[in-house]
């Protein structure tokens, strides 16, 4: 009962079914069950956004499945420790993880294991920007997955395909997986991975500048959320839509979706979703001339989020943005050399960089001048 509340994102009912199965584990001596009890309580909290707790329920599974000499269950659970770092920016200790998961599944035969664990590895290798490595690992996944016939797994690999195509800038390429991944979703009656597809095609379509297609994919996954009652992917649907609204400049539509995304976000304790919305509905404010209301969200976004430990690069800013907030953490005289470059520096360089596009302009313009003179007088 359990996963079938956490499936459809509704985590509150889903600790309570696995806080009692853990209960009932531990009074019959059942070992291995009190593990996965404990992995199950990991992964809901993961979920919400509760990393630090996640972290501490996974390191217990992990302890009891070595002590029984579980293997099978050790390297699922370090797979479940990788996407925790994964989530929280911390690429590196993922990895370790991942690459610690994969090893297991091999060494007992677990096909679908390693399938599982090599597409982690390219999902973590895209978020680092090594996107040619993580097509490798994606590619990997796919081939296993087809073979051992887990037509799931398949459509998820097609996914992770598609989002690093995306992230590469070939979108077309993107929307070709993409398009796959939701065909098999909808042919084995995976409804929460139809939704997962169509809003992978609204990120696709939202890359591309092709607002309308993107709203339009971003609607029907937000149909198919509340279908299901996935308050989860509800949440990522309406914040998606947010963000399109706001890349079209429709400000008042961009805050009213976010807010919606919010109020979910709070609702079920998603505390990752809730930073993050904060963030982007401040930009929202921001633009909308709401100066103030946009910095106290931004603010309360970015405070969530480095409560939760996330790295800079899992906070949502602007990637050039990234290493001049990283700088400012340094002590107070960085973030006074970054405020004077910002303020003084920069204005110049940029009017330098002016002038300089300006003379060389001149230049040409001579010179073509002088040639065309040069010509007449032969």
């Amino acid at each position: 009962m359990g996963n079938a509340y956490e499936s459809l994102g509704q985590f509150g009912e889903a600790i309570d079914y696995h806080q009692q199965s853990l209960a009932i584990a531990r009074e019959i001596g059942n070992r291995a069950g009190e593990g996965r009890a404990l992995g199950t309580l990991g992964i809901t909290y993961r979920s919400l956004g509760q990393f630090a707790r996640a972290i501490d329920y996974h390191q217990q599974h992990l302890a009891i499945a070595r002590e029984i000499g579980n293997r099978a269950d050790e390297g699922m659970v370090l797979g479940n420790l990788g996407n925790v770092y994964l989530s929280l920016g911390q690429f590196r200790q993922a990895i370790d993880y991942y690459q610690q998961s994969l090893a297991i599944a091999r060494e007992i035969g677990a096909r679908n294991d390693e399938g599982g664990a090599l597409g982690n590895l390219g999902v973590t290798y895209n978020s680092l920007g090594q996107f040619a490595r993580a097509i490798d690992y994606h590619q990997q996944s796919l081939a296993i997955l087809r073979k051992i016939g887990d037509h799931y797994g398949e459509g998820n690999a097609l996914g992770s395909l598609g989002n690093a195509y995306c992230s590469l800038g070939q979108f077309a390429r993107a929307i070709d997986y993409h398009q796959q991944s939701l065909a098999i979703a909808r042919e084995i009656g995976n409804l929460a991975g139809e939704g997962n597809a169509l809003g992978n095609l609204g990120n696709a379509y939202h890359s591309l500048g092709q607002f309308d297609g993107a709203i339009d994919y971003f609607q029907q996954s937000l149909a198919i959320a509340r279908e299901i009652g996935n308050r989860a992917s509800e949440l990522a649907a309406l914040g998606n839509l947010g963000n399109v609204y706001h890349s079209l400049g429709k400000f008042s539509q961009a805050i009213d979706y976010l807010q919606q995304s919010l109020a979910i976000a709070r609702e079920i304790g998603a505390r990752d979703g809730e930073g993050r919305v904060l963030v982007n509905l401040g930009r929202a404010y921001q633009r909308s001339g709401k100066l103030q209301e946009g910095s106290a969200a931004i603010d309360q976004g970015q405070i969530i989020l480095q409560e939760l430990g996330l790295t800079i690069d899992a906070i949502p800013y602007l990637n050039w943005v990234k290493p001049l907030v990283k700088f400012s953490k340094g002590g107070w005289w960085q973030k006074v050399l970054l405020y004077v470059f910002l303020l003084v520096a920069l204005p110049l360089f940029l009017v330098a960089l002016s002038f300089l596009w300006v003379a060389g302009l001149a230049r040409m313009l001579w010179w073509w001048g002088s040639a065309q003179v040069r010509r007449r007088q032969e």
